[in-house]
C-alpha cells in the first residue's frame, strides 16, 4: 500500500534503540477524557526532535487503497462484535462496541502473538471517531457525541465490502470476508435534551485485516456554537504509545515522547500545535508494533489548522496516551449555520516493523 510505504520511510528517518521483546501488557485501562479542564491544561515544554523529510507528505484517499485481506466478523452479544484477522504471525482482534446510549463505536484493539499472551493496545473505555463541544448558545456549550453521549443511533447495517451484500450476524456465527463495511446513522443533540437535534450524521466504516477507516458526513440542522472539538482521535496504551512522530505540513517530521507512567489525575502534559495530518505511534515496550493514523480533509477536520492546538498528543493518565486532531478555538465560540455540511475521513492502521528499534529520549 502506497500510504504504508510512505509511513515506513518516514519512521526510518528517526533513529531508535531496540526495546525489550516483552509481549505482556501491564498498562492501566483508561477512562473517558470528559474533563474540559484537563483538555485545556498547559502545554508541556518541548523536548522533541525535528528532522527533514526527503519529500512532502502526500495524503491519498484510504478507501481507494484499502486492500482486501482475510478476516472474520462475529456477533458476541447485543453490545459487541469482534473482527479477527491472522496477521504478523499472530491474531489481531478488534471490537465494535455499543455504548449505553445506543450508538456503536470502535472499541478495543488486541494482538496475540503465536505462542504468546494477548496484548491490549486499546481498551473500549474511550473514543476514536469524534467529540464536539457544541451548544445552542455560546454560553451553553458542552461535550456532545462520541464517548460523551448526547447522540442517538437510528440504524446500523453490516455489509460485505466486496459484494455489497448485507450480513446477517444475529446467529452469532463467524462470517468470513475480505472487506467489511458498516453504515451507522445517528443524530447528535444538545446535552440538555435528546429531542434538540443539531446534527444528522452518517458514519461509514471500512475494515480490512489491519486497517479501519471512518468516513463521516454531517448535516448541521440548526445554528450551533462550537469551541475546541475533535473530529478524530486515537487512544493507545503507554507501553505501545510513548513515542509519536508527526508528519508535518512543511515536509519535516517531528517526534515527541511521553512519560512511561503518567498521572492518575489526568493532569499530564499535552504536546500541542503540530500542523500534521498523519502520525506514527509506537512504544518503549516493543517498538515493532506501530500505528499509523491519518486524516484526509484538512478544511472540514481542522479548518486548515487555524486553531492553536492543531494536532496534539496527551500524556493522559497512568497507562494511556491519546492523539487528537482538533478544530475550533478553545476560547472563542464559532457559530456554524443551519445547512452546513462536513465530510470527514480518518484511518487507523496497525503495522509490524520487524527491525524497529527505540532510542531513549527526554520525557515529560
Amino acid at each position: 500500500m502506497k500510504k504504508l510505504a510512505l509511513f515506513l520511510a518516514i519512521v526510518s528517518l528517526v533513529p531508535m534503540l531496540f526495546a525489550c521483546d516483552d509481549n505482556s501488557n501491564t498498562s492501566s485501562a483508561a477512562t473517558s477524557d470528559t474533563s474540559s479542564e484537563a483538555i485545556n491544561s498547559e502545554v508541556s515544554e518541548d523536548v522533541s526532535n525535528e528532522v527533514s523529510a526527503e519529500e512532502s507528505i502526500v495524503v491519498e484517499n484510504p478507501i481507494d487503497e484499502l486492500e482486501p485481506s482475510p478476516m472474520t466478523i462475529q456477533k458476541n452479544d447485543d453490545r459487541t462484535y469482534t473482527i479477527t484477522s491472522d496477521v504478523f504471525g499472530g491474531t489481531y482482534k478488534r471490537t465494535f462496541y455499543k455504548r449505553d446510549w445506543g450508538t456503536w463505536n470502535i472499541g478495543g484493539m488486541f494482538f496475540t502473538p503465536e505462542g504468546g499472551s494477548q496484548i491490549t493496545f486499546v481498551t473500549a473505555s474511550t473514543d476514536w471517531e469524534y467529540v464536539y463541544r457544541a451548544g445552542k448558545t455560546a454560553s451553553t456549550i458542552d461535550f456532545c457525541g462520541g464517548n460523551h453521549g448526547s447522540e442517538k443511533m437510528l440504524e446500523t447495517h453490516f455489509y460485505n465490502g466486496e459484494t455489497g451484500d448485507e450480513l446477517n450476524l444475529d446467529d452469532k456465527q463467524p462470517v468470513e470476508l475480505n472487506l467489511l463495511k458498516i453504515v451507522e446513522t445517528t443524530q447528535i443533540y444538545y446535552f440538555e435534551s435528546d429531542e434538540d437535534i443539531f446534527a444528522n450524521v452518517t458514519r461509514t466504516y471500512y475494515y480490512n485485516g489491519t486497517e479501519e477507516i471512518c468516513e463521516c458526513d454531517y448535516e448541521i440542522v440548526q445554528d450551533t456554537y462550537f469551541t475546541l472539538s475533535y473530529p478524530t482521535m486515537f487512544p493507545i496504551s503507554k507501553d505501545y504509545g510513548t513515542r509519536i512522530v508527526y508528519n508535518l505540513e512543511n515536509g519535516k517530521t517531528r517526534e515527541w515522547t511521553s512519560s512511561e507512567v503518567g498521572k492518575a489525575d489526568y493532569s499530564g502534559p499535552m504536546d500541542k500545535g503540530n500542523a500534521a495530518m498523519s502520525v506514527t505511534i509506537f512504544g518503549h515496550k516493543d517498538p515493532r508494533y506501530q500505528f499509523n493514523v491519518a486524516i484526509y480533509d484538512k478544511e472540514d477536520m481542522t479548518d486548515n489548522f487555524k486553531n492553536a492546538e492543531k494536532t496534539f498528543y496527551w500524556d493522559m493518565n497512568v497507562g494511556q496516551n491519546k492523539l487528537y486532531f482538533s478544530r475550533f478555538s478553545s476560547s472563542t465560540p464559532e457559530l456554524v449555520k443551519t445547512g452546513t455540511t462536513w465530510h470527514t475521513l480518518a484511518s487507523w492502521e496497525f503495522n509490524y516493523v520487524g527491525d524497529a528499534v527505540y532510542e531513549e529520549s527526554g520525557t515529560n
